[in-house]
């Protein structure tokens, strides 16, 4: 499969990471694992489905029989992942991103995708899939949050326990561990409002955005609660009516 069908990738709002790529699963059975991996890079590729992306990660990190080993492809899958919302592929990006670091041949792959995504990938009015590799602590911080926080992420992987042992023996500076907070909220917020904007009719999005951030003094608590109840009961709606548990 060629780099540009990544172009054709965006991040459908609807919650289609919940979804089961069966054909991959049917062939991987019967056929193996390699003849298998078209199948299921179309689900993850085409239909954001979040098993997909996780396994042809760690397919794509390991190498498998007849499956060779692509550090561009293990970024590209893990970053979709994580992308979702999806703790433990933030976790392994985060961790396989510090590994990458650790030599000139690592840094230039890291380089290389980050160059290719930035020109492979177009946009949509939904909010497509920007492209921006974040930084591991502020993937880490992400993985490790507590899953209630984080109800409106499309990927039911919320929370990765491994991920609060790593960022304890992370060494980084004060300066550079404040910015990966605020790129950790900032990461947060634009995934909320990302899934408010597809889930919404454009009037009602509207609505919501002054609510939460008015032009002119600080959202009123009652209402901005109030919205985001709102925002919770539209994603249970799309939870119920698209059958997933």
């Amino acid at each position: 499969m060629k780099w540009g069908l990544f172009a054709f990738f965006t991040c459908f709002v609807a919650f289609s990471v919940h979804a089961r790529c069966l054909i991959g699963e049917w062939t991987q059975q019967n056929q193996g694992l390699a003849a298998a991996l078209p199948a299921y890079e179309d689900c993850a590729l085409n239909y954001n489905d979040d098993a997909s992306h996780l396994l042809l990660a760690a397919t794509y990190q390991q190498g498998a029989p007849g499956i060779a080993a692509n550090g561009q492809r293990a970024l590209l899958f893990y970053h979709l992942a994580a992308e979702n919302g999806n703790a433990k592929a933030q976790y392994m990006l985060a961790r396989l991103l510090l590994q990458l670091d650790e030599t000139p041949a690592g840094r230039a792959q890291i380089q290389t995708y980050l160059n290719k995504i930035q020109t492979a990938l177009r946009y949509d009015d939904n909010g497509a899939f920007k492209g921006a590799l974040l930084h591991p602590y502020t993937l880490l911080l992400l993985a490790a949050e507590k899953a209630d926080q984080k109800w409106y992420y499309p990927s039911f992987v919320r929370q990765e326990p491994e991920a609060s042992y790593f960022l304890g023996r992370y060494q980084i500076s004060d300066d550079k561990k404040r910015q990966a907070v605020k790129d950790a909220s900032a990461w947060k917020n634009a995934k909320m409002l990302e899934i408010a904007k597809g889930l919404m009719t454009p009037s009602e999005f509207s609505r919501f955005f002054e609510t939460l951030y008015p032009q002119k003094g600080r959202a009123d608590p009652f209402k901005r609660a109030q919205a985001l109840e709102g925002l919770k009961d539209k994603i249970t709606a799309y939870y119920r009516e698209a059958g997933v548990e």
